[in-house]
Order: structure tokens, then sequence, then C-alpha cells
């Protein structure tokens, strides 16, 4: 799917508790609800899956690694940003939208058109515009699993190790 998945289910949260950044930025989901989050064809992509991604964009030029320009997870972001140097749509200060950094800034090379939807520990809501976290389906002990990020302050992009099952982070599903 192109955007961050908005499915209501249990253990989901819409950042602040506010409907409307479910329509933008798509639901906050435990481990165990975005595991059975994606429609019927789709599903949660492997930690080996968003490797494929990182390793893809980067044999086109844009490094997943490294606090580059070109780098991976700004070829991945939505180019709209606070002051986005592309100017017209891309320079916008409305939702949904990255915070603004002074060189790291999305221009969106294939489509994916991350968002930073945020994330939620056990108990409140960070990072609203300025970090993607998404599940991997790939567990990495009882109480932790993998997941991908992109930052704005960063052309990085990664697994970040692993993420406390109970917080809540993005979903992109993947057909199947």
């Amino acid at each position: 799917m192109a955007g961050n998945l908005n499915y209501e289910t249990a253990n989901s949260w819409t950042y602040n508790d506010d409907p409307a950044n479910g329509n933008i930025y798509g639901r906050l989901y435990t481990w165990d609800a975005a595991i059975t989050a994606c429609p019927s064809g789709w599903h949660l992509p492997s930690d080996d899956e968003w490797m494929q991604l990182g390793n893809y964009v980067g044999a086109q030029g844009f490094p997943p690694n490294g606090n580059v320009i070109n780098g991976a997870g700004n070829a991945l972001k939505s180019c709209r940003q606070v002051n986005s140097p592309l100017g017209g749509d891309c320079n916008t200060t409305e939702h949904p939208r990255w915070s603004q950094h002074s060189y790291h800034h999305g221009f969106d090379e294939f489509g994916f058109s991350a968002f930073p939807g945020g994330f939620r520990p056990s108990y409140d809501f960070y990072d609203l515009g300025d970090q993607g976290l998404w599940w991997s389906s790939t567990d990495y002990s009882l109480s932790g699993a993998w997941s991908w990020s992109i930052l704005s302050d960063s052309g990085d992009t990664g697994l970040t190790g692993y993420g406390s099952k109970a917080s809540g982070y993005s979903v992109r599903c993947l057909k199947n």
C-alpha cells in the first residue's frame, strides 16, 4: 500500500487520539495488532523484505546508511515538508508533512511517499512530523520486534534494532 495503514482494531491508536490524524498519517499499532491488521492478499513485511527495499534503493544510487542528502531515507520520504527547497506543493506547513530540516528533505524518488506518523510508547505520543517507524513481521524476542525507520533529520533509513511490541508504530502492508 502506498500509505500508512488506517484500519481500526484493538491495540491501535490515532496520534493524540485524534481521528483526523488517522486519516492523514494512519494508525499506530502494537506489534500483535500489526501482524493481523493487513487486509486479505497483503501482509506485514518481514525485516528481510524491508532490507530488500533498502538495498534496492541503495543500488539505485541512494545509500541506505550515512547522513547524506541523497540518502535512501530522503528518496523514500514524501516531498511534503516545512520549507522544502522543492517549492510548490512540497513546501507546506499543512499536514501531512515532514518537519523542517536545513538539508534533509524528501523527494519521493520511488513513489513510496513515507510520512512520519510518530510513535506511541506505552503511554503517550511522540515525534509526529519527525519520525516514521514501521513494524516488520519479524520478532526479536518475546517482548521486541524489528522495525524500519526514517527520520526528518537524516538521509538514513534502516532497521532500528527492535522496538517493544507494546509500542505503537505505523504499518505498511505489502501485496502477497
